[in-house]
């Protein structure tokens, strides 16, 4: 729990300063800022900290609605990769007639196993 209460604290402290960020490049309010505006912003700071703990469900629930929405964008690109990449080269490879497996079952078989050469060139190894 404890090492809930410290993320939430430091995820909490980077969105203030992005706040802060943000703030700063539309508004321009810290250029020739007096060192008061700066220990402010720099006490602001150490307010996540002290509300890390009542903030903690917040932090949770952020948590597990980026959860979802990461499965599915994962889910996205995966397919994407899928039908955008992997399917036109199988297809242009059976058009090619390549067979990388043979896939017929052969009952006089003993085993499957292929045998293969070791190469004494180092460019053939595999």
């Amino acid at each position: 729990m404890k090492k809930r209460i410290v993320n939430s604290a430091v995820f909490f402290a980077i969105l203030y300063w992005l706040a802060v960020y943000i703030v700063q490049r539309r508004s321009h309010f810290l250029s020739g800022a007096r060192p008061l505006a700066w220990a402010a912003l720099a006490a602001g700071s150490l307010l996540p900290i002290v509300l890390a703990r009542p903030l903690l469900p917040v932090f949770e629930r952020v948590l597990s609605v980026t959860a979802r929405i990461g499965s599915m964008v994962f889910a996205l690109i995966t397919a994407l990769v899928f039908f955008l990449l992997l399917t036109p080269i199988s297809l242009l490879m059976r058009l090619a007639g390549k067979v990388f497996m043979e896939r017929r079952f052969d009952a006089r078989a003993a085993t499957y196993y292929e045998s293969w050469q070791v190469s004494e060139d180092a460019r053939k190894q595999f």
